[in-house]
C-alpha cells in the first residue's frame, strides 16, 4: 500500500518513542564512561540526537548540541540555520527546544555573538548549565580555523580549567546499530521507494544511451513517487548511480552506455529522515557472455546465503563468511574486492545490514547485488527486486 499524507506518522515519521530510545542510549552511554554530559559537532550525531539536519558544514560555521545527564539539552547555531531550524520547530519534529545562534556579521540591532566570540558562548552556556566542572564526551576533533582563531571544544576547555573531556566518537558508532521500530519503518518506506527506483530503471534505459542519463531520469522519478507517497516536509534524499564496465572494471566514466558486453550494477539508495535503505543490481543489456554469466550467478548465489546467515546471536562474519564459500566453490575468491568482514560482533535482533557481496574482473565487469536486511531470528530482506539473471537482461 501507498503511504498518503494522512498516513505518514503510521509508516513511521519519527516522534516521541523515537526520541526517547535515544535519549536512553545517550544515558546509557553516559553511565558507561562516566561522563555528565555529551558534546556533538559532527552532522550525523546532531540528526541522531536532535532529529535536526546541520546545513551548514562544521569546519567554516561550528554547531555544537549538549546533552547534560540531567537538565534541558541545548544548542548553539549559526544564524544561516535559524530558517530552517524554525521551519523544522513549526513541524513540530525537534527534539531540542533551547538553541542559541551567533553571527558572523556585526550590526547594530538585534545583535548576536559574532562568530570569534563561539569559544566563549559555548563557556558561557556550560556554565550557565552548571558544566563548567563536568566531564563532557565528545565526538571526536569537529573544529572551525577562522581569522586565525580555532573554534572547537579543546579551546572551550582552556576557557574552563576543571572542563574535563573525553573524544567518544568509537563509542557512538554503536549508537544506531539497533533501530527503533519508527526507524525500522522509515527504512522500510525507504527500500520500497528504491525497490520502485530499480524497476523505473529497467523500464526506462535504451541500447545506445548514457547510463548516466537513465541515472538522472530515475532519480527524477523518484522524487516525484515520494512527492504522492509522503507530505510536505518529508526529508528526501536520493542516489542512483550505474557503475562497472568491462573498461572501468569498477566506477563510472562519462561515456559509458548501455550497450551490449558491458554489465550495469545500478546502485540506488533512499533516505527518509537520514534513515537509508539501499538496493543494488547487475543487469545485462541484451545477453551476457558466459564469464558474465557465471560471475553473476556466482553473485547472486552468495547474496542469498549471505542474506540467511544475518541471524541474531551469530557473529557477524560469518555472514561474510557465507558468501567467499561461495566464491571459493566457483574458483571466483579472487575478484572478491569488496572485502568481506571478519568481525567476532554478534548481530543483534532489529539491527540492519547493508549486504552487497560482489565480483569484479578486469575486461569482464563486476556484478553486485545488493540488499537491505533487518537481523532477527529469521533474517527479512527490505529489498525486493529480481536477482534472476531472465529478469535483468534489458
Amino acid at each position: 500500500m501507498v503511504p498518503n499524507a494522512s498516513s505518514w506518522h503510521e509508516i513511521g515519521a519519527l516522534g516521541a518513542a523515537t526520541r526517547d530510545y535515544r535519549r536512553t542510549l545517550l544515558r546509557d552511554l553516559m553511565d558507561r564512561e562516566e561522563l555528565d554530559a555529551l558534546a556533538f559537532m559532527s552532522g550525523p550525531l546532531i540528526k541522531f540526537s536532535s532529529n535536526w539536519s546541520l546545513d551548514v558544514s562544521s569546519f567554516e560555521r561550528p554547531t555544537v548540541f549538549v546533552f547534560p545527564r540531567s537538565g534541558e539539552p541545548f544548542g548553539i547555531l549559526h544564524e544561516l540555520s535559524s530558517n530552517s531550524w524554525r521551519f523544522a520547530a513549526g513541524a513540530q519534529g525537534l527534539w531540542v527546544s533551547n538553541v542559541s545562534f551567533y553571527s558572523e556579521h556585526p550590526r547594530l540591532r538585534n545583535r548576536l555573538p559574532l562568530t570569534l566570540q563561539w569559544n566563549t558562548m559555548v563557556a558561557s552556556h556550560l556554565e550557565q548549565a552548571g558544566l563548567q566542572h563536568a566531564q563532557i564526551g565528545i565526538d571526536g576533533g569537529e573544529f572551525a580555523r577562522i581569522g586565525g582563531v580555532t573554534l572547537a571544544m579543546e579551546q572551550v576547555a582552556q576557557l574552563l580549567p576543571r572542563l574535563r573531556l573525553k573524544d567518544v566518537n568509537a563509542q557512538c558508532a554503536g549508537l544506531s546499530t539497533v533501530k527503533h521500530e519508527e526507524e525500522i519503518a522509515l527504512i522500510r518506506a525507504a527500500a520500497s521507494l528504491a525497490n520502485w527506483g530499480q524497476k523505473q530503471w529497467h523500464e526506462q534505459a535504451r541500447p545506445g544511451e548514457l547510463a548516466t542519463d537513465v541515472d538522472m531520469k530515475v532519480s527524477a522519478l523518484i522524487v516525484e513517487e515520494a512527492g504522492r507517497r509522503y507530505p510536505p516536509g518529508a526529508e528526501l534524499a536520493v542516489f542512483c548511480e550505474t557503475v562497472s564496465s568491462p573498461r572501468t572494471w569498477f566506477g563510472t566514466a562519462p561515456s559509458d552506455r548501455v550497450e551490449p558486453g558491458a554489465p550495469l550494477v545500478t546502485s540506488i539508495t533512499v533516505q527518509l529522515n537520514a534513515l537509508a535503505a539501499t538496493n543494488e543490481r547487475t543487469r545485462f543489456c541484451r545477453r551476457p557472455t558466459p564469464r558474465q554469466a557465471k560471475m553473476f550467478e556466482a553473485v547472486r548465489a552468495a547474496n542469498e546465503v549471505a542474506c540467511a546467515a544475518a541471524v541474531a546471536g551469530k557473529p557477524r562474519s560469518q555472514v561474510g563468511a557465507a558468501a567467499r564459500a561461495v566464491f571459493e566453490r566457483e574458483g571466483l575468491a579472487q575478484f572478491a574486492l569488496d572485502g568481506i568482514s571478519a568481525s567476532p560482533e554478534l548481530l543483534r535482533k532489529q539491527q540492519v545490514l547493508s549486504i552487497s557481496p560482489g565480483l569484479y574482473e578486469w575486461g569482464t565487469g563486476g556484478c553486485r547485488h545488493g540488499d537491505i536486511v533487518l537481523v532477527g531470528e529469521r533474517p527479512q530482506i527490505l529489498t525486493n527486486t529480481p536477482k534472476d539473471l531472465a529478469s535483468q537482461v534489458l
